[in-house]
């Protein structure tokens, strides 16, 4: 059987999160066919918790293995959960391809371009059918502009050019409230980006592979009575809906995955991805991509797996099966 690393934990605001999502994992990969090992990351250690003992066991960083007993555990893969850095960023990425291990994610280097908000709207501004709210992003708070000269219509979105889960996020309504925004955004990356609120409805689309097709998931759409759906509407808040299939027309279903897949494709992906977009009136506007999303409970993406009439369990196989 195949060792699996279930990698989770971190240093960000999102090691909650990432925590759940892992155990939701372990929950349900088939122990028929692989092994997993629940290691969590903690400031610059990664550990293993034997759960029937309780007894702590390191990794060993230079070798991503384990020595349980006096047997040495290797690993044929490893499903990075980690949001945020160091796990979204490539970091940890980088780590495990230069040891040569397959993993559950993007390439390190295409996880460092759409880590950055900023630099994945960039890279994206062209792409047919793809729509993008006027922003500004600035790494000094001098660089913000005055009063009147600010380019940008209110309300406007002020969140840090990198991170997840609308940590450090904030939605300003006058140009007075910028500041503390900023202040927020900065505490979480020095990089802040200003976008401009677009009107509509929110959704999401989970892509993956599977065999040799890329498959979108289902189109999600985001109901929730919060000013933004921010940490607290995720994960928390009991009035937010995550309808699947989203209330849009059929056309606008259709569209939407085809442009889910054709970014995927573009941007040479592997794993799952989910892409966050606002519909308006016809125009997709792209908000994120988020190359690990959340697989707790109360997660999207599991809700797009039962809906596109996969198992939980099956999904993961073709997760680790289609890696390389």
């Amino acid at each position: 059987m195949k060792n699996i690393a279930l990698l989770a934990g971190g240093n960000s605001g999102e090691r909650e999160v990432s925590i759940k999502s892992a155990q939701h994992i372990l929950e349900h990969i088939d122990t028929q066919k692989y092994t997993p090992f629940f290691l969590v990351l903690t400031e610059k250690k990664i550990v293993y918790t034997d759960l029937e003992s309780q007894k702590d066991y390191p990794l060993d960083l230079n070798t991503f293995s384990l020595c349980i007993e006096k047997q040495t555990i290797v690993f044929d893969f490893v499903f990075n959960m980690i949001h945020g850095t160091p796990g979204e960023d490539g970091l940890i990425s980088g780590y495990i391809e230069f040891l040569g291990i397959p993993h559950s994610t993007c390439l390190s280097n295409i996880l460092a371009l759409t880590f950055d908000k900023e630099m994945c709207k960039k890279a994206l501004f062209d792409f047919s059918g793809l729509n993008f709210a006027k922003s500004l992003c600035i790494k000094n708070k001098a660089q913000l502009p005055d009063k009147d000269t600010f380019p940008l219509s209110f309300p406007v979105f002020v969140k840090p050019s990198q991170g997840g889960s609308s940590v450090g996020m904030s939605k300003v309504y006058t140009y007075k409230a910028l500041s503390e925004a900023y202040d927020k955004a900065y505490k979480e990356f020095p990089s802040v980006l200003i976008e401009e609120f677009i009107e509509g409805t929110e959704v999401t689309c989970g892509v993956f592979k599977n065999n040799k097709n890329i498959q979108a998931l289902g189109v999600t759409e985001i109901e929730h009575s919060s000013d933004f759906f921010d940490y607290a509407a995720k994960y928390e808040s009991k009035s937010t809906n995550e309808i699947t299939p989203a209330r849009i027309s059929q056309e606008a279903l259709i569209r939407c995955k085809r442009l889910s897949v054709d970014i995927y494709k573009a941007l040479s992906c592997k794993g799952c991805i989910r892409i966050d977009y606002i519909l308006n009136d016809k125009a997709f506007y792209f908000i994120e991509l988020n190359t690990i999303p959340g697989m707790s409970k109360e997660s999207i993406v599991p809700k797009q797996i039962k809906a596109a009439g996969l198992s939980i369990s099956q999904f993961i196989h073709l997760i680790i099966e289609n890696a390389s």
